[in-house]
């Protein structure tokens, strides 16, 4: 948690953000590899539709305009989302009222599942790479694909 905290700043928003400055190279960097762990994720549970399309959608660059809705759409990125969702729930060591407090908690340092994820780890047995979504993240990296494309933009 330190570590997420660190890499980011409230700044009179009600959610923290990141802080970390960085080329467009090196955030493109950092998309394609958190675009390789949700490939890797898919795969390894044998969902071979989402596994493609992660495969094979390419990188592109834009401004947060572009996207404005995008994230309410029926989209490949939702349904990796929930898929990933549905299998952190299903490997909580857990499974009580109060890690599902503390999962809540974490979610609301920065309103992002994934986030939470990577700082709730140590409570989930998973192979996923949250730390990549991590890194994108704290370079103000945010990211949605669609059946072909992953369009990457900064907060």
């Amino acid at each position: 948690m330190n570590e997420v905290i660190q890499a980011g700043t409230l700044d009179d928003k009600l959610y923290l953000c990141p802080t970390i400055e960085s080329s467009d190279l090196e955030l493109m960097q950092k998309a394609k590899r958190w675009l390789q762990a949700q490939a890797s994720f898919c795969k390894s549970l044998g969902d071979d539709e989402l596994y493609k399309i992660c495969q094979r959608a390419k990188l592109f660059y834009g401004n947060k305009d572009q996207f404005n809705d995008f994230d309410k759409l029926d989209v490949p990125s939702n349904w990796v989302l929930e898929l990933v969702g549905d299998k952190v729930r299903d490997c909580r060591l857990l499974k009580t009222e109060q890690e599902y407090a503390l999962f809540e908690a974490l979610y609301g340092v920065a309103a992002d599942y994934y986030l939470a994820w990577y700082m709730g780890q140590p409570l989930i047995k998973l192979d996923f790479d949250f730390r990549s979504y991590f890194e994108f993240w704290r370079l103000g990296g945010v990211g949605y694909f669609n059946e072909d494309k992953f369009l990457v933009f900064r907060k």
